[in-house]
C-alpha cells in the first residue's frame, strides 16, 4: 500500500489504530444516516488528526455536504456536521 506524504489533497488517510478506524467507520455511518433521513447529523467534538479523517471518510463514501464548526473560527477541536 503506497502512502502520500500530501494524504489529506490524495482524500485517503490510513487509520493508526482501532481508535482511527473506529472514528472513520462513525463518519462514514453518519454520512449514511444524514442521506437516508434526510437529517443533520454531528459528531463530538475532534481533535485535528480526527477531522483529517473524517474528511478521509467523507471523500470514501461521496459525501460533499459536510463541514466543522467549533463555536469561533480558531477553534482547535471540531465538530463535523453533515447536512442531507
Amino acid at each position: 500500500m503506497a502512502y502520500s506524504s500530501e494524504p489529506a489533497s490524495r482524500g485517503f488517510i490510513p487509520p493508526k489504530d482501532d481508535h482511527e478506524r473506529l472514528v472513520m467507520r462513525r463518519a462514514e455511518e453518519l454520512a449514511r444516516a444524514a442521506e437516508g433521513s434526510g437529517r443533520v447529523r454531528w459528531t463530538s467534538f475532534l481533535s485535528d488528526r480526527e477531522q483529517d479523517l473524517c474528511v478521509a471518510a467523507m471523500n470514501r463514501t461521496g459525501c460533499s455536504c459536510y463541514g466543522f464548526e467549533g463555536g469561533f473560527e480558531q477553534a482547535e477541536r471540531k465538530l463535523l456536521c453533515i447536512r442531507p
